[in-house]
């Protein structure tokens, strides 16, 4: 008899879609924003194959919805699955692999990076750089970081609970509703500060870029000023804010009908049509970022060859500062461009969405890691490439370290040098 790696049966409720059983249950609850795409797929594969049937509907379901189960052979031993090994390319082995070392580097990453960005705003907040424009805007990115990490750590703290409740039955009790509202909530605080950090990145290359290329024009002294940070910074985290705000607080948790277990989401076609205007606003801010990341660039060496004709050669440390900035979100949002292009854009080809949805698979975790090591690259960037900050943070943290080093031996000197006195002047009388 031929054996069958996997039964395939996707299951679609207002949580979103599942796929049934044993290695794709548990490995498309790791990437929830695939449970959409992949039921679509499964449904064009049933109209296109014309020896698929659907099984019919069961009277006696446990389920609000109707579980729709693919046969691609209509005879032989193998009657209920679908033959993953010759649709999809790579194994399972090396999918999972992949998804769990791209998921642990994430974490340590995310670790290492909220520790970081806490001595990175401790600096920031210092005023002698939060009095400038430019690092009030850091000042903005750094937050948006720190309240990345943060959630990222709550989420995976309370991640595996959320979906073992069942399991060891704790369904229906407080602490799985409130954890279930933790994960939901969490991810959303996770959108809204990367697309903060990007567009408080990009809105930093811009004032420069003006700046350089107008530098004597008012509109280019008024960008620069620290009022016109504060705006900046209140405008977009409000914006944004409400837009995802309105979005996560429509989901409300509820009962399952079954296991009675607490369930927050919302409907398929919301959550697609969310991340769809997401991916293309990214998608149209890395555009942007290029374009204006060559067009600095190019003022830049204009600007350096006008000072060098004058007999001018100052360091720019500031623009170095931005360029850091700019081309690490660059590679940060170019690599989460790329994966969503990839994963959402129609294909002719009827054989490519298997290997699309592989691999945007196995990828999940990638953009979200190359954002998260982008953000902890921050403090490095800003500690080697402008030497404002660095001035900042050794009179912060090493002369703070080496006073306290010196304050001993400082002591006893003082005692030393009184006793010698104390000596003398009994000796004199």
């Amino acid at each position: 008899m031929q054996q069958c790696r996997y039964d395939v049966e996707v299951h679609c409720d207002i949580n979103g879609c599942y796929v049934y059983n044993n290695y794709y249950e548990r490995f498309l609850k790791q990437v929830p924003h695939l449970h959409f795409e992949f039921s679509s797929l499964m449904r064009k594969i049933h109209e296109k194959n014309p020896t698929t049937t659907l099984r019919p509907p069961s009277t006696t379901t446990e389920y609000e919805y109707e579980p729709l189960v693919f046969y691609p052979w209509t005879d032989g031993d193998c009657t209920d699955c679908i033959d993953t090994d010759s649709i999809f390319t790579f194994d399972v082995e090396i999918e999972v692999g992949f998804l769990k070392y791209s998921k642990l580097l994430n974490e340590v990453a995310t670790y290492v990076g909220l520790f970081l960005n806490l001595l990175h705003f401790f600096v920031l907040t210092r005023k002698e750089l939060r009095n400038n424009a430019v690092f009030f805007i850091m000042i903005g990115i750094c937050v948006s970081d720190i309240l990345v990490f943060a959630s990222s750590i709550s989420e995976a703290f309370v991640y595996e609970y959320a979906y073992i409740a069942e399991k060891i039955g704790t369904c229906a009790s407080f602490k799985q509703w409130l954890y279930m509202g933790v994960e939901w909530y969490s991810g959303g605080v996770q959108k809204f500060g990367r697309m903060c950090s990007i567009v408080l990145a990009l809105s930093m290359t811009f004032i420069r870029t003006v700046s350089v290329m107008f530098s004597m024009s008012a509109v280019a002294n008024r960008l620069t000023k620290l009022s016109t940070a504060i705006f900046i910074v209140f405008i977009i985290y409000l914006i944004l804010g409400i837009w995802y705000a309105e979005f996560f607080l429509r989901a409300k948790p509820h009962k399952d009908v079954v296991s009675f277990c607490y369930f927050i989401g919302l409907e398929d076609e919301k959550v697609a049509q969310h991340e769809l205007t997401e991916g293309f606003s990214i998608l149209v801010l890395t555009v942007i970022y290029t374009f204006l990341t060559v067009i600095l660039l190019v003022a830049l060496k204009i600007a350096k060859k006008r000072r060098k004709r004058l007999g001018s050669e100052k360091q720019d440390n500031t623009s170095n500062l931005i360029i850091g900035m700019t081309l690490s979100f660059l590679i940060a949002t170019l690599g989460y461009s790329i994966l969503f292009i990839f994963s959402k854009w129609p294909y002719p080809n009827d054989n490519i969405p298997f290997f699309r949805v592989q691999l945007t698979m196995m990828l999940a975790h990638v953009p979200k890691t190359l954002l998260t090591l982008n953000s902890v690259t921050h403090c490095f960037v800003c500690l080697f490439m402008s030497s404002h900050y660095r001035e900042v943070a050794l009179k912060l943290f090493w002369r703070r370290a080496k006073a306290k080093v010196n304050e001993p031996t400082r002591t006893k000197t003082i005692v030393v040098a009184t006793g010698n006195t104390s000596k003398d002047s009994t000796k004199s009388y």
